[in-house]
């Protein structure tokens, strides 16, 4: 292509230097411009060949994570491993961090109440004591996946860039276990409604079974709350460290 762009030139040059055609060396050189951004024109737009597949041309590196928020060939959006356990709702794969879809679980500091059980034979007013239901939940976590790989399918991404996905775990059954499902359903999480309202009926289960940290409002004999929800606790936290500065 660049070898024919200077045929017409060398041309164009003859044509100015003999008899009757004088043509202008500005003029040449704007010829030469045009000519130029044809073949840069059709350099671009042509398309691939047919017998070359799109994804192939513009193909990714084979280690490369998608991890746009759209529908993606499922070799190219799954990620498979063994995880560090962060948190309660945190994987991470490497260097890559991978938050739980759909649930929310206590943070490791974060703290719940529960009753001290009362021994005395009158019926004196409950005491509570406070325990580490962060840590708890991430301990829970790391007891679902035990030394078994994880598969996580990514469905976008957090405000933190943390990639956002459904991560589960195969079961000696066969069965996929559903780690966002298992930690809502044991109670060691909550749904996200601000996002998904996909595992509320799990969180309802747990609260109608007493499991995790609603066990406490059982033993209370009592609906109200002995916890901070996962993101008013982190709101808490933001709010108390803003004061101190």
């Amino acid at each position: 292509m660049s070898f024919a762009c200077f045929v017409p030139l060398w041309d164009l040059w003859d044509l100015w230097g003999s008899k009757g055609h004088r043509l202008r060396k500005d003029d040449v050189f704007g010829l030469c411009l045009v000519g130029i951004g044809i073949i840069s024109v059709i350099g671009v737009t042509a398309p691939v060949p047919a017998s070359v597949p799109r994804s192939a041309a513009f193909a990714l590196p084979a280690n490369a994570v998608t991890l746009e928020n759209r529908e993606r060939p499922a070799s190219a959006s799954v990620i498979h491993g063994y995880p560090r356990i962060v948190d309660g709702d945190t994987l991470a794969f490497g260097t890559t961090r991978v938050r739980l879809f759909g649930m929310d679980a206590f943070e490791q500091r974060q703290r719940c109440r529960r009753p001290i059980h009362n021994t005395a034979p009158d019926a004196a007013p409950l005491k509570f004591d406070t325990y580490r239901c962060g840590l708890q939940a991430t301990e829970h976590l790391r007891a679902l996946i035990g030394a078994r790989p994880v598969t996580c399918v990514p469905r976008g991404r957090d405000p933190f860039q943390r990639i956002v996905a459904i991560c589960s775990v195969e079961e000696a059954s066969g069965e996929t276990l559903d780690l966002g499902r298992a930690m809502v359903r044991d109670g060691w999480a909550v749904a996200f409604r601000k996002f998904s309202t996909m595992y509320v009926p799990d969180e309802e289960e747990a609260r109608r079974e007493h499991h995790g940290v609603w066990a406490a409002s059982q033993e209370t004999n009592d609906e109200t709350l002995l916890f901070e929800w996962p993101w008013q606790w982190r709101y808490e936290e933001r709010r108390d460290t803003q004061r101190r500065h």
